[in-house]
């Protein structure tokens, strides 16, 4: 059939009353000339147009042809089977809202889950080729350490390598910018002329980056992001090519970028500002993407670059040694791309549950139809018409579903994105688009037809003649078939059920965990020194002067100064060797080291084991406090006061002077609380030249009760850094518990599918026990009859569904011992499941069946034998 014979099908059926006209009008000129006929013949009157009318046939018949030729009787039977659909299952309106909220929880939590997978895992960056863009790092493979290329590696790429087609550097930085006198920090990335044909953005307003403003001492300008531009200058059109102030100096606005174009790493949000990329030399760059050239793959890029870096001469971070040039994709930058996978296994598990589910109640209420189904067939409905109109049925029913699962996906995708960690940046960008709108439509339409067709099949294979006999009911294949569908929902929604209670006993126990130190009502300011403060004299002075005025801000009770504040801490990778032992072989040792003031453990609570702190009136620079960690670590069985050790990179010229410990501390948990408190530690006294570092952080206690000082430091930090600097303010107890957000905004995500899971379950447990209960009513009239009381009833009711809990409830045991696994690999801090997330899984789900089986147990124990079997 041509596409022109569809479309004048289609034109045909939506003017049908037209041509019904027109088919009467010359049905009745045909039996007008009949007639005439018949009267040239002799016989007029009734009698002639009776003959006529013999003659002309059956008009029926006449115009089912007609409207066969028309093309539109397949849309009639269609609009009938669908009015007929509707009717059908208005009739039954529980079961009908029981399949409607399955689709509807299914579809709509699957269609949340895979537009995050979608938006951030398939198509995560929208740039020209996007298959083929990379994200650098330059990785030492033996320390486990990973950094971005400098610029100088840029250039030697772009130089000689042949596997890449174009590179692009960036820089992310916060900046401040001063409006109408008050001065805000806002997110900034700096980027090079080329960037913006790199992503295949261009801006909304204005132009890019000239090349005299790439140079230092050049024009400063500035591009504003469309988020900013929109919400600080309120869509100010006319904003182009006035000036702002960033930092400490003036930046002309040059133009405005969309929203749309984002960083090539998908972990980071949209920036407020991009500046101009200034080359200085051996700059650093938070990131480098690379477009390889068609054909190229990664690994021969890689080392392509590797031999590029080997011939140039580049020094700085990453150069040397045992790093080596990586190549990942987009996707691979997001830190939650494991735990979006974990979702989507249970997302999908869910939803083959809601299949089940729906697969389930269609048999069910094809076998209550069976008498119905075989009263049509005795009249005259062929097979094939039985079978189109369930899976009419099914089509409407997934049709509507999916019609309401979609609007309520979006509504809850917005709470999950207004819900999530202020962490996960890439979630903000998150949206329903157009594939997973049209996959759910087809998955819609392909379930409808595959439970239809299974509903139907039944339907006709259980024979449609016997549906009239008295005892007619499912045989033992069909209830054994409706049994398999609730042991494997029962089975899905155990692993589950289990996943989530691991998750919430994990998240607990890291909730309750003892971190060392006392983090409630403790904050800290952290703040780059001035530029004038240029000498180590000049730094003591300054950091004097902070400290007394943060011991004068309302409600501190005490101060004290560090390099850091928890969960920030420095990492210092090095080969240690203890006193009077050979230099240690093999990867070096990983410990959080800072330099702090003799009064740091008071303040922070972090209570010492043995030895002491430093003096506060002569600070001898060799001394040093260890963590009980780290004291094993060097010597098992000894104290470690008075010892001696050093650091160094395995080399006589980078080994640092002997260090000499004069005190032990607790193990404490400084880097959040997915991390092992028995982290190797040491403290040095400030100031500290293995430790120095550009800027001090504010340590200070309040007293209990005592109102916030977030604002109070913050005014400080301004008041006291330079011109353009950032001072930052941290409450450390939310900081710490914002370490464990992620695992948080997982739990509760996968504890909503194991609800929903289990409440599927219970559907379906409740729909197969009650439809044993309808089918074995003369059975059980019969029971009470010969002295079955309604205990004995009650217990053969709620026997049979217990046990077909249990079965699934131990199948789902084993399947959730896999899924702990995955858990433990996916999320940090989870254990790989225990025993008892196990017991009280089975016990939640088999008390469920127990609620599920009170209703159907109520009505088989209310049966009257007499009307039983009368019935029958």
């Amino acid at each position: 059939m041509s596409l022109r014979e569809v479309l004048n099908r289609v034109h045909d059926r939506f003017h049908r009353e037209r041509l019904d006209s027109e088919l009467h009008e010359e049905m009745q000129f045909h039996l007008r000339m009949l007639e005439r006929d018949q009267a040239a013949l002799g016989v007029p009157g009734p009698d002639g147009r009776l003959a006529a009318r013999r003659r002309f046939g059956s008009p029926v018949r006449v115009v089912e042809s007609a409207r066969d030729v028309w093309g539109v009787r397949g849309f009639d039977d269609l609009s009938q089977d669908v009015r007929f659909a509707v009717r059908s299952l208005a009739r039954a309106p529980g079961w009908t809202l029981a399949v409607l909220v399955i689709i509807v929880l299914g579809v709509g939590a699957a269609a949340v889950v895979f537009s995050v997978v979608q938006t951030l895992l398939i198509h995560p960056i929208d740039y020209p080729a996007a298959s083929r863009i990379a994200i650098a790092r330059r990785v030492d493979p033996v320390a486990e350490m990973a950094t971005s290329p400098s610029a100088d590696y840029v250039d030697a790429w772009r130089r000689s390598a042949r596997s890449v087609d174009a590179i692009a550097g960036f820089a992310r930085h916060d900046v401040q910018v001063s409006s109408d006198g008050a001065r805000t920090v806002v997110s900034a990335v700096l980027i090079d002329t080329g960037f913006l044909a790199f992503a295949g953005a261009h801006p909304i307003v204005g132009r890019n980056f000239t090349a005299e403003e790439m140079i230092a001492g050049g024009p400063r300008s500035v591009l504003l992001g469309e988020t900013f531009w929109r919400g600080q200058l309120r869509g100010r059109v006319d904003i182009v090519g006035s000036t702002m102030r960033i930092g400490d100096g003036l930046a002309t606005i040059v133009g405005i970028l969309p929203v749309t174009l984002q960083l090539p790493e998908v972990d980071v949000g949209p920036p407020d500002l991009w500046l101009p990329l200034i080359r200085s030399e051996n700059a650093r760059l938070s990131g480098v993407a690379v477009r390889l050239r068609p054909g190229s793959s990664r690994v021969a890029a890689e080392t392509e670059l590797d031999s590029i870096d080997a011939h140039a001469d580049i020094r700085g971070p990453g150069a040397g040694g045992h790093f080596v040039t990586r190549l990942i994709r987009p996707a691979e930058t997001l830190r939650f791309a494991n735990i979006l996978l974990m979702l989507s296994g249970a997302v999908a598990l869910l939803l083959i549950v809601a299949c089940a589910n729906v697969a389930h109640l269609m048999l069910v209420r094809g076998a209550a139809r069976e008498r119905e189904l075989a009263v049509r067939y005795a009249l005259g409905a062929g097979r094939g018409r039985i079978v189109r109109q369930i899976v009419t049925e099914c089509l409407v029913l997934s049709g509507a579903g999916c019609a309401i699962a979609l609007p309520a996906a979006l509504i809850a995708l917005r709470l999950v994105v207004a819900g999530r960690p202020t962490n996960l940046t890439a979630l903000s960008r998150v949206t329903m688009n157009s594939s997973v709108i049209v996959s759910a439509i087809i998955f819609a339409l392909v379930s409808g037809v595959a439970f239809g067709l299974l509903a139907g099949r039944r339907a006709v294979r259980s024979g449609l003649a016997n549906g009239l006999r008295s005892n007619s009911g499912p045989n033992r294949r069909g209830r054994r078939l409706h049994m398999a569908f609730i042991v494997s929902e029962i089975a899905l929604s155990a692993t589950l059920l289990v996943g989530a209670l691991t998750l919430v006993r994990g998240i607990t126990r890291l909730e309750g965990t003892d971190v060392g130190f006392d983090s409630r009502g403790l904050f800290a300011l952290t703040v780059p020194f001035p530029s004038a403060a240029a000498s180590q004299a000049a730094r003591d002075a300054f950091e004097a002067g902070l400290l007394e005025r943060g011991r004068a801000v309302v409600g501190v009770r005490s101060a004290t100064l560090a390099g850091t504040a928890p969960p920030r801490v420095t990492f210092l990778p090095a080969q240690f060797q203890a006193e009077g032992r050979p230099a240690p072989q093999g990867p070096p040792t990983t410990v959080t080291a800072d330099a702090v003031a003799p009064d740091y453990f008071t303040t922070l609570g972090l209570r010492l084991t043995a030895g002491r702190s430093f003096d506060a009136a002569r600070p001898d620079p060799t001394e040093v406090v260890i963590n009980e960690a780290f004291a094993r670590q060097l010597w098992p069985a000894a104290s470690p006061l008075g010892r001696r050790f050093r650091a160094g990179d395995g080399t006589p010229t980078g080994e640092s002077p002997w260090l000499t410990v004069v005190g032990a501390a607790r193990n404490a948990v400084m880097h959040g609380l997915l991390e092992d408190a028995a982290q190797p530690a040491m403290y040095l006294p400030r100031p500290s030249e293995l430790l120095a570092g550009p800027r001090v952080t504010l340590l200070v206690r309040v007293s209990a009760g005592a109102s916030s000082p977030v604002n109070a430091l913050r005014r400080l930090g301004m008041e006291v850094a330079s011109e353009g600097a950032i001072p930052k303010v941290t409450d450390v107890e939310r900081e710490m518990g914002e370490t464990i957000a992620n695992p948080r905004f997982t739990t509760m995500v996968l504890c909503g599918f194991a609800v929903v899971a289990v409440i599927l379950a219970m559907v379906g447990l409740y729909g197969v026990v009650a439809f044993t209960v309808a089918q074995r009513t003369r059975e059980i009239g019969i029971r009470i009859t010969l002295g079955a009381t309604n205990a004995t009833i009650a217990r053969l009711v709620v026997g049979q569904g217990l046990a077909i809990s249990g079965i699934g409830v131990f199948l789902g045991a084993v399947g959730a011992i896999g899924g702990a696994r995955v858990l433990a690999h996916s999320v940090d801090g989870i254990p790989g499941g225990d025993v008892e997330s196990f017991v009280v899984g089975a016990a939640v789900l088999l008390t469920v069946s127990l609620v599920a089986c009170i209703v159907p147990t109520v009505r088989a124990a209310a049966v009257d034998p007499l009307i039983a079997i009368r019935s029958e």
